[in-house]
């Protein structure tokens, strides 16, 4: 923006003795926070013997001078000054006025006469720019709404924060692909310059299901236990398989008597689980039925009551343990 004042003022109680002021300034921004004003002024006089003269703009520079001679009718440049200042700018549009103050007495010559003139110049200050702060939830819901703050000034970042099944939210981020996040809830947020969007961080829920085959007397993998480690949402997919001498594996229960579900392959965890093999006695002898041979099962008698364990059986002189 380019303005520019001219005045003539003639002196008073003397049409032969003026001066006049001129008066030119250029506003313009910067940068998103400053706005400068350029300016040069200067006081001329024509018809005039020994005067003293002087000029000032308000927010700049000022200067004296002093006509010790006559021009005649040409105008004589007498005092000048010029400069910049800046202004901050705000958060709203504002008008920011300036003055040149020109002022004439007389030294000699003509007597006493004088006068002053002012010449002022208004710019319109644009306010700062104002930037959005844009969440996107990154495959979940329930992202913040829009946030806005101007170039300069800091902000809170919302402390909404979305959700996403089988995740835990992390943060912010500027990437959409981010593992780690840089931004939080209710942080502080700079007067960056531009719009900018913040990506929701997401970590998978880690789950794990634990396959139990000591509670009921086996073992799994050459353990006790056999622990399988996942994420929320995934499928068991292949499980192992349970021994215990002279059982059947029957499978995994969710609970220890097999009275729970019985699961497979196709679970989906969405928690940790605790399943329990689950066996049936089988067969630990043979017997002759009708010139066959058949499975059969032989107990012990302990205090009334039949029970499987461990016997000795004497082979070829010598006594064996035999589980049964």
């Amino acid at each position: 923006m380019a303005s520019t004042y001219t005045g003539d003022v003639i002196i008073a109680g003397n049409q032969y003795m003026r001066y006049r002021g001129y008066f030119e300034a250029n506003g313009y921004s910067i940068n998103d926070s400053q706005y400068r004003i350029d300016y040069y002024a200067r006081v001329e006089m024509t018809q005039a013997y020994e005067w003293g003269v002087g000029i000032s703009v308000d927010g700049g520079n000022s200067a004296t001078g002093v006509l010790t001679s006559d021009p005649g009718h040409n105008w004589w440049k007498v005092a000048e000054v010029s400069g910049s200042f800046t202004i901050n700018r705000e958060t709203y549009d504002k008008t920011h006025t300036i003055y040149c103050n020109a002022y004439g007495t007389q030294v000699g010559y003509y007597g006493s006469a004088g006068g002053s003139t002012r010449a002022q110049l208004s710019f319109n200050v644009p306010a700062r720019p104002r930037y959005g702060v844009f969440y996107n939830a990154n495959g979940g819901t329930g992202a913040p709404s829009a946030q806005y703050h101007y170039y300069g000034y800091d902000m809170t970042l919302s402390s909404v924060k979305p959700t996403r099944e089988g995740y835990t939210f992390l943060g912010w981020s500027k990437s959409d692909t981010a593992t780690t996040a840089s931004y939080q809830p209710n942080q502080n947020w700079g007067g960056t310059n531009g719009n900018t969007t913040l990506y929701a961080v997401w970590k998978r829920v880690e789950v794990s299901i634990m396959y139990n085959a000591v509670y009921n007397g086996g073992s799994v993998n050459g353990g006790n236990t056999y622990t399988k480690n996942t994420y929320y949402g995934e499928k068991v997919g292949s499980m192992p398989v349970a021994e215990k001498a002279n059982y059947e594996f029957l499978g995994w229960n969710t609970k220890t008597d097999g009275t729970g579900s019985y699961i497979d392959s196709d679970l989906i965890l969405k928690s940790n689980v605790i399943v329990y093999a689950i066996y049936k006695l089988k067969a630990n002898c043979y017997t002759k039925d009708s010139g066959k041979q058949k499975t059969a099962m032989m107990y012990l008698k302990v205090d009334g009551k039949y029970i499987t364990g461990t016997l000795y059986i004497k082979v070829n002189g010598e006594y064996k343990q035999a589980t049964i």
